[in-house]
């Protein structure tokens, strides 16, 4: 009997097809799909059905009498037996009994088989493996390791399969990591390097990344070092030591990726020069945080400018080169008022630069030009300056933040100077120091202008005609928030924290005067100091020339200048401001030429029923003089280009006079009356002065000294309108002199002044006024009037120790101040008149003077040919005096 192999039993499979049987037809929950039935209620008249098919038996079948098998003879009854094993497609082996000899099959476990691959050599046994893999159609590829190199093959997330096109140069590439972090809840003590953190998840790898730490450092300064020891998860040592105690402080570090940034830029430049005179330097969103900027600035050299990450220079003769910069999402995001951490969305240059003091940051700018994050060439470097020289560069930067290390000083690196470039676009780009509203960073804008810091310099004047600002941010901190040239379109520009905001530049540094305009959809500002900051007139003394739409919230709108007065002087073109403002509150620090309109005014037509100064945006004013007269006082005519026209509109008696600024005339006179209902003048500003367009009706009158009770004055006092100042520093121990006519004799027994402002905590001593002759004499002093100018404000008769006879002539009134006080706080009424005062004289004819230094008394004489201006132009002059 052969021998049968046994397997041990496995898991049940399902289970397979059956023939089932039954009385009547098979129901539909019968069986499973393949089962077939058979029908018997009828032995002699089976019916079959099947194959079940989708839960359905179908329509029966008979079988036919005497043709069916039936199920007790287990097929025996079959017709054929090797027909029907072969309608069933069994083979030879199907008779066959398992066994170990001939006529047998062996079993699928039997060790006997030879030749076969055993599962558990995993393939190992393959006689030959070049065959195999020929035989399933594999390439020489399968054999090869994943790599970089030759005989490799790259893995499918290969970066060099995702890299950029040839003229895309990617950071990461480079070496640049990003791998910055940011905590808000950092605390030092004051002489401690120690940094603490329960967010921060220190790591051993943060040894020897920079690091800042805001408030930290010397008066509150940002702290700046590197990290040099680990401790834990939440403490680290700095390799500086904090020189305030802070706690909640934001805190941010990284690796410095500054050389990782350089090349790429630098091989993007060199790729621009050698082929298309284009390429893209790619700054996709860093790993961490931000990318880490700590490298030193980089003065002169070959790229002439004073940067950290540095432009190149081209030739004006050669074919413009265009150098993108680029991340890849909008930088231009505003940094939310309740933030406690910088805006570091999407990519992001943090710069770990500040200046230890205003010194320094000064040193730094005359050296090399202004500090920056990333920079082109600049002035000390020959750039950016008359007659027009420039790189040869069109620099496009978009889609980028950076941010400069906050200083409460204005202290801090400028975020981009491209000065020195002929063509520049800023496009979705923020700029910011690393402050915080929070922690009290933007508190006091005007801190900031204890520094020189400009956030951003666009192509000086004389540029290449090609400055775009689209959608840019200033999120605060900069002395100037962004130095704007002609030829500029801003197309969307928001302006924080900054003490300037707009710095329209008619000049900068060695540039060529601003010939062109500056155009602005609109720029929005906010807590700011300056709207307007004025850097210097323009060409001819004219300009800059701008079309500005401000929108801003500020109780006192200002514009200022850079130049004391004659860049503000020189621009042109139109101003409108709009948003949360007061309009009486509009601050010119000097006269203007721009022509400044309130959009809260539908037409700026004012009334007044009481004494009134006009304000820049005053063109029409309807003066009611009902209960008693009063007086319209003109805007000074200095740089202004509108009219005004002042109408009375009352029946009554009283007088409407019109006083121009200061010592400013109309038609020559100082005032110009209105009498009549409906009488009107309508005045020009010209050179300096009014003149009248249109009146019907006008009466002008001049004071004299006696319709006021005195015998004689320097100028009318209605003319002291200003005031004139100084520091102790300036003024102390010098005397200052202003000449006086006499017209005819009389006895001097007093003199006159107006004391504007005083100073409660001064401490003062030997103060005297007093009377020179021409020839010098000390004719008359006062005693000491030191208590008369420690309290009330107003109009103040001082005696002469003696009263004496004046003959007609010329004489000096003089004054000598000894003492402390606040700067510009102790203040004289004066005319306003500044370095014209003394037009056409010379000493010792001189109009306002000042002599000798160190002065405790007035001395018996004076030589008056020792005349000096010394202080004179710096504003301590036209003060008014009168005689009695």
């Amino acid at each position: 009997m052969p021998s049968v192999i046994v397997a041990s039993s496995g898991t049940s499979g399902p289970r397979g097809n059956s023939v089932l049987n039954g009385s009547g037809a098979p129901s539909a929950d019968t069986g499973i799909d393949g089962d077939w039935y058979i029908d018997n209620a009828t032995p002699s008249a089976l019916v079959i059905y099947g194959p079940k098919t989708a839960g359905a038996w179908g329509s029966g079948q008979s079988l036919g009498a005497g043709n069916a098998l039936l199920r007790n003879n287990n097929l025996s009854d079959l017709n054929s037996v090797p027909a029907a094993r072969s309608n069933l497609g069994l083979g030879g082996a199907a008779v066959l009994n398992v066994g170990s000899t001939a006529n047998t099959v062996a079993g699928g476990d039997d060790s006997r088989i030879v030749n076969a691959l055993q599962k558990t050599q995993n393939l190992s046994d393959l006689p030959d493996k070049a065959a195999a893999r020929t035989s399933l159609g594999l390439a020489n590829s399968a054999t090869r390791p994943v790599g970089t190199t030759s005989n490799t093959v790259a893995a499918g997330d290969d970066t060099r399969f995702t890299a950029p096109d040839a003229w895309v140069f990617d950071v990461v590439s480079y070496g640049a990591v990003g791998n910055g972090k940011v905590v808000a809840d950092a605390a030092m003590t004051a002489s401690s390097a120690t940094l603490t953190s329960a967010t921060a998840a220190f790591v051993v790898g943060d040894v020897g990344k920079a690091v800042q730490v805001l408030g930290a450092g010397a008066s509150g300064e940002t702290l700046v070092g590197t990290i040099s020891a680990y401790t834990s998860g939440t403490q680290v040592t700095l390799s500086v030591t904090a020189g305030s105690t802070v706690s909640g402080a934001c805190a941010m570090w990284a690796s410095d990726d500054t050389a990782a940034i350089q090349a790429a830029i630098d091989a993007a430049a060199a790729y621009a020069v050698a082929h298309s005179g284009a390429a893209t330097v790619r700054i996709p969103p860093a790993s961490g945080q931000f990318y880490g900027i700590a490298g030193g600035l980089k003065t002169g050299g070959s790229t002439l400018g004073n940067s950290q990450l540095t432009l190149p220079v081209y030739a004006t003769t050669g074919r413009k080169i265009t150098l993108s910069i680029r991340g890849t999402s909008s930088g231009a995001g505003v940094q939310h008022w309740q933030q406690t951490v910088p805006n570091t969305t999407g990519a992001t240059l943090l710069s770990f630069g500040i200046f230890a003091s205003a010194g320094a940051q000064t040193t730094s700018i005359n050296a090399g030009g202004n500090p920056s994050v990333l920079g082109g060439p600049s002035q000390p470097g020959g750039y950016g300056i008359a007659p027009g020289v420039f790189s040869n560069l069109y620099v496009d930067i978009g889609n980028l933040s950076i941010l400069t290390a906050h200083s409460k000083f204005g202290l801090t690196y400028s975020a981009i100077d491209l000065s020195g470039v002929a063509n520049a676009r800023l496009q979705d780009v923020a700029y910011s120091t690393t402050g915080t509203v929070p922690g009290g960073s933007y508190v006091s804008p005007g801190v900031f202008a204890t520094g020189l810091s400009i956030g951003v310099l666009l192509p000086a004047n004389g540029n290449n005609d090609l400055t775009i600002v689209e959608n840019v941010t200033c999120g605060g901190g900069y002395t100037y928030g962004i130095v704007v040239p002609e030829h500029t379109d801003i197309y969307g520009l928001r302006i924080l924290y900054c003490w300037a905001a707009l710095c329209p530049a008619g000049s900068y540094y060695s540039s060529v005067g601003a010939a062109h305009s500056i155009n602005a959809t609109l720029v929005s500002i906010e807590q700011c100091t300056f709207l307007i900051y004025i850097f210097g007139p323009g060409t001819n003394g004219l300009g800059p020339t701008m079309n500005l739409r401000i929108d801003t919230e500020t109780s006192v709108p200002r514009f200022g200048c850079r130049t004391s007065g004659t860049g503000l002087a020189a621009a042109r073109g139109r101003v409108t401001i709009a948003g949360l403002f007061t309009p009486a509150n509009l601050t010119l620090d000097y006269p203007t030429g721009l022509h400044i309109e309130s959009a809260q005014l539908s037409y700026p037509v004012t009334t007044k029923t009481s004494n009134y100064t006009a304000i820049s945006f005053d063109e029409d004013i309807l003066a009611d003089a009902t209960s008693g007269a009063i007086t319209i006082t003109l805007p000074t005519a200095v740089g202004r280009t509108r009219p005004v026209t002042v109408k009375k509109i009352d029946a009554s008696g009283n007088p409407v006079t019109i006083d121009g600024a200061g010592s400013e005339t109309i038609d020559g006179q100082l005032v110009r009356q209105l009498f009549g209902q409906w009488d009107y003048a309508t005045v020009a500003p010209s050179g300096g002065s009014w003149y009248v367009k249109a009146a019907p009706t006008a009466i002008s009158w001049t004071d004299r000294p006696s319709e006021q009770g005195l015998l004689a004055w320097t100028y009318d006092p209605n003319m002291a309108g200003h005031v004139t100042a100084q520091s102790n520093a300036g003024v102390a121990g010098r005397i200052t002199l202003v000449k006086i006519p006499i017209r005819e004799q009389i006895t001097w027994s007093s003199i006159w002044f107006g004391l504007a402002g005083v100073d409660a905590g001064a401490s003062l001593s030997n103060c005297y006024l007093g009377v020179y002759d021409s020839s010098g004499n000390l004719k008359g002093t006062t005693a000491d009037i030191s208590s008369s100018l420690m309290s009330g404000a107003t109009a103040k008769a001082v005696a002469l120790t003696s009263s004496f006879t004046a003959a007609p002539g010329m004489y000096f009134i003089a004054m000598l101040l000894n003492g402390t006080w606040a700067t510009n706080s102790l203040t004289f009424k004066a005319s306003g008149a500044g370095v014209s005062v003394n037009a056409g004289l010379t000493a010792p004819n001189l109009r306002y003077s000042n002599m000798l230094t160190g002065q405790t008394s007035l001395p018996s004489t004076l030589t008056l040919s020792s005349q000096s201006t010394s202080i004179i132009n710096t504003g301590w002059a036209s003060q008014w005096y009168g005689v009695s």
